[in-house]
């Protein structure tokens, strides 16, 4: 009987000091981090209290966008998508082209999303082929079981270096011929590998690590872009006919300003219904973002687009932030 209540007390005293083990999925924080890639003058038309939660670093450098006119018979010259250094090297370049059917399509058209560990390794990355997220449970609970895993401190597989092996091979920034092309067909992106060390700026213009930034936390990172890119588009033999820096885009609030005050000096009549009228039109252009021939418009404008097509298109590279607050901000 002794033996059996000593028994019992060593048991309750494990117990009790499991009991006061702290709680390992309180332990970690979640940061939220989004990248603007490309011009980084082209960021400063973001509102970002629209995305209080998130901390804003841009990643300067120049970014092309490739399209190609498209054969009645055969693929492409060259795979159409983004190119440059942070496209490239993180993942989300021409060559990362999931289960496309269509060799024309543009991969990654808004940027990626990742969620990294605590030691800086990917534990998720968007798939190239999901564009409209809004609407996709399994990408919700793709993303939100990786967020969980990455906050109770859980470290992602890690990759062995010898097959961590970047696709492209031609130069950075250089055209990516499609025949005998290296291609992530199963859309697996980056998933394993550690964080590549971009060097970001924050809002101040001091330069800090990626790979710095994810150390000891769990981070949801978002690299999009407000069009700071240049366009190509090259003919049937893949040859450039045209190239043009994109439009620089305005904000649903900012074309609602400047629709009101072209309201004001275009009427004499009372201008109580401006402010109105005009805030209408700033969601119009909101709505408007899921229209896909209007963005399609921003591939091929030379010129200067019109005000409404600016304030669309704006919202529709914002997409993957707004998906990301949607469902996993604290706003």
């Amino acid at each position: 009987m002794k033996e059996k209540m000593t028994k019992l007390t060593i048991l309750a005293a494990l117990l009790g000091l499991m009991a006061f083990q702290p709680a390992a999925a309180d332990d970690l924080d979640v940061q939220y981090i989004a990248v603007h890639f490309g011009d980084a003058g082209y960021n400063e038309v973001l509102d970002a209290s629209e995305f209080s939660q998130f901390s804003f670093y841009t990643a300067d450098g120049e970014v092309y966008g490739y399209t190609e006119d498209q054969k009645m018979i055969g693929s492409p010259n060259y795979l159409t998508g983004y190119y440059g250094e942070v496209p490239e090297k993180m993942g989300f370049g021409a060559n990362h082209r999931g289960d496309y059917k269509n060799k024309y399509s543009f991969p990654y058209k808004t940027g990626a999303i990742y969620v990294i560990d605590k030691n800086g390794t990917i534990s998720y990355q968007l798939p190239p082929e999901k564009m409209e997220l809004h609407g996709d449970r399994n990408i919700r609970n793709d993303i939100n079981r990786a967020i969980r895993r990455a906050r109770k401190g859980k470290e992602a597989d890690i990759m062995k270096e010898r097959k961590r092996e970047y696709l492209k091979e031609s130069p950075v920034g250089e055209l990516e011929s499609r025949k005998g092309a290296d291609q992530d067909k199963r859309g697996e992106g980056l998933v394993e590998w550690p964080v590549p060390d971009l060097q970001l700026k924050d809002a101040d213009g001091n330069t800090v690590g990626l790979r710095e930034l994810t150390q000891g936390k769990a981070t949801v990172l978002v690299l999009y872009t407000l069009n700071g890119v240049t366009w190509k588009k090259g003919d049937n033999d893949g040859n450039i006919k045209k190239e043009w820096k994109g439009n620089k885009l305005m904000s649903p609030e900012a074309y609602g300003k400047k629709s009101e005050e072209e309201f004001a000096g275009d009427a004499d009549e009372d201008k109580g219904g401006f402010a109105n009228a005009a805030k209408f039109l700033g969601k119009e252009a909101g709505k408007s973002m899921t229209r896909q021939n209007n963005i399609r418009d921003i591939w091929s404008a030379e010129g200067d687009l019109r005000t409404d097509m600016k304030a669309s298109s704006y919202q529709y590279f914002l997409q993957n932030l707004k998906f990301v607050q949607r469902w996993w901000g604290e706003d």
